[in-house]
């Protein structure tokens, strides 16, 4: 049975592989892509790279008072976290990017993400003294190493479409996640369909198997594997626009 949506809202909650302002991805990311395909209805993409699922939790939020019906969300890493600044309100900013396709960032907090060497990130205008900053790093970073965080992660993901009452909530599997790499992911399967080797090259140093995806044309860089024009249009095709999918946006 198709059900006809026309003019639906639809929104993306994730992390840099479900962003636009990615770079070298923009309007290559699936997001877009998917956006062309399905014209007749509005987009807000709340996705931004290194944000966990407390930062998707804010999203969820003001999606729901935006009156969003369809929600695609994927998986992060688990040892992601954010707070909240002490200056502003919890508003979203949004930048149009076509007339039916905008993106949304805010309000403002900061983020860590302890893949990165760097430590913490900025999305505030808050100035905090040296004393006070180091005190901030140092909770971010117990929170993100914290068993009982991650096992919230892995138990919120897990049951996200039943908390929230949205028509419908579409989890996505994008990411290989070391930490569970039976999971059926966009990315395992994208590498077997192009890279020599396929899953297998995940057992090979970081830079070698980021190099044979980047000559292998499905990511942007030998150094970056954000996925490029080839790689976000197979994984939408094959991965993400499954017959439900279809189904719910046609």
């Amino acid at each position: 049975m198709v059900h006809l949506l026309v003019g639906k809202k639809v929104a993306f909650i994730g992390d840099s592989f479900s962003a636009y302002w990615q770079t070298e991805v923009e309007k290559h990311s699936w997001t877009y892509q998917l956006a062309q395909k399905f014209p007749q209805h509005q987009y807000y993409n709340y996705a931004h790279g290194g944000r966990g699922h407390d930062y998707y939790e804010w999203c969820l939020l003001d999606a729901k008072l935006r009156g969003i019906d369809i929600i695609f969300t994927n998986r992060t890493f688990k040892q992601r976290v954010s707070e909240f600044g002490s200056i502003g309100n919890f508003e979203f900013e949004e930048t149009a990017i076509d007339s039916n396709y905008i993106t949304l960032d805010g309000p403002a907090h900061i983020w860590y993400s302890i893949h990165r060497k760097s430590g913490m990130f900025r999305n505030t205008q808050d100035k905090y003294p040296k004393n006070i900053e180091s005190n901030i790093t140092q909770s971010l970073e117990r929170k993100s190493t914290s068993d009982v965080y991650h096992s919230w992660n892995d138990k919120w993901y897990d049951n996200v479409d039943k908390l929230y009452n949205f028509k419908h909530i579409i989890k996505l599997e994008l990411l290989r996640m070391v930490d569970n790499p039976e999971l059926h992911t966009a990315e395992v399967e994208l590498y077997k369909h192009f890279v020599p080797g396929g899953e297998q090259v995940f057992n090979d140093d970081t830079k070698v198997h980021m190099k044979a995806a980047y000559d292998s044309g499905i990511t942007v860089a030998p150094d970056d594997n954000h996925w490029s024009l080839l790689g976000n249009e197979w994984v939408l095709n094959n991965f993400i626009l499954t017959t439900k999918t279809i189904d719910i946006l046609s």
